[in-house]
């Protein structure tokens, strides 16, 4: 119980901690990485998770660069660039694929293959972050 409480009265209280933790913690990713979003433009399940990373990107403040394999755009990401090899160099296989990048040490980690939901997406970075830190 003093793990993860079972008391109704304090559950509450103990979920809006761990939201506030998380939160800080991508927070503090976002100072020192960005994003390269792998989609295309006919690609229905980048279509669905497009405003996901938008809606992450907004409410963490991180970059991210949309890569678009197929010259197309999607309504979030109107400003997608072509690929120029990218996507072969980091054996991107599926579509969506989202990668965290660390300009200073050049560090590329995959984050999803495939659309995401909000917390599914920021409880992969937590995981990319407590194998970082180990």
């Amino acid at each position: 119980t003093l793990k993860f409480p079972t008391n109704h009265l304090v559950q509450p209280i103990y979920a809006r901690e761990q939201v506030k933790i998380t939160e800080s913690k991508i927070q503090q990713f976002s100072k020192n990485h960005g994003f390269f979003f792998f989609l295309a433009s006919r690609c229905q399940y980048c279509h669905a998770f497009a405003p996901v990373v938008k809606q992450f990107v907004q409410k963490y403040g991180i970059s991210v660069v949309p890569i678009t394999l197929d010259g197309g755009v999607l309504p979030e990401f109107p400003n997608a660039i072509s690929d120029n090899g990218a996507a072969k160099a980091l054996n991107v296989y599926s579509l969506p694929s989202l990668f965290a990048v660390n300009p200073k040490t050049q560090q590329i980690i995959p984050i999803a293959n495939g659309a995401l939901s909000l917390s599914e997406l920021e409880e992969n970075i937590l995981k990319i972050m407590d194998v970082q830190h180990e």
